[in-house]
C-alpha cells in the first residue's frame, strides 16, 4: 500500500531541502517515536498533559511562567533561544486535519535549521522545544508567540523590550 502524501509534512520537508538544511540538521520522527516525543512535550508543558493528545491549540493551555508577544516568528527571532547548534523538537500542526492520532507532526532539527525551515514555508501553527524540556515557544495563527518555560519566557521578554 502505497504512503499518503500530506501537504504539512512534506511542505516542511521541501522547505527545508530548499534552504540546503542537510538531513541530520532537519529530519522528521516517525510515527511511535513521534509520539512518544509529543506525549513528553504535553507532560511537560501543558495543563492538560496526555489529554491534550487531540487538542491543536496547546499554546492556550500552557504551564506558567508562560509569556506571549505580538509578533510574526523569523530566524532571528527564533535564534534569539540560543546557540543556532542547539538541538530541538519542532511540532507543526496538522492544519488540513488529514492525519489520524494527535494532530502535530514531529521533527528533529537544529534551531537554526528549524527557523530557517519555518521563515521558508508559509504560515503555519509551531512549537519548538528544547530537547531538554526546559522550553516552548509557540506561534499560533493570530500572530502571537507564546513561550513556556524560564528561559524562552525571558528570551521573548527581552525581544519585546
Amino acid at each position: 500500500m502505497a504512503r499518503p502524501l500530506y501537504s504539512t509534512p512534506n511542505g516542511i520537508l521541501a522547505a527545508a531541502e530548499e534552504c540546503g538544511i542537510a538531513r541530520a540538521a532537519f529530519r522528521q520522527l516517525p510515527g511511535a517515536r513521534a509520539l512518544t516525543v509529543l506525549d513528553s512535550v504535553l507532560e511537560s508543558f501543558t495543563n492538560g498533559g496526555l489529554t491534550n493528545r487531540a487538542a491543536h491549540r496547546l499554546w492556550d493551555d500552557l504551564r506558567e511562567p508562560t509569556f506571549s508577544l505580538r509578533r510574526r516568528a523569523d530566524a532571528a527571532t527564533m535564534l534569539a533561544l540560543g546557540d543556532p547548534a542547539t538541538r530541538v523538537w519542532l511540532l507543526v500542526e496538522d492544519w488540513e486535519r488529514k492525519k489520524t492520532g494527535p494532530g502535530f507532526w514531529v521533527f528533529e532539527a537544529t534551531l537554526d535549521a528549524a527557523a530557517r525551515t519555518l521563515d521558508n514555508h508559509h504560515l503555519v501553527e509551531f512549537y519548538i522545544v528544547s530537547r531538554g524540556l526546559d522550553w516552548l515557544v509557540a506561534e499560533n495563527h493570530h500572530d502571537m508567540l507564546v513561550a513556556a518555560g524560564e528561559h524562552a519566557v525571558e528570551a521573548l521578554q527581552r525581544l519585546a523590550r
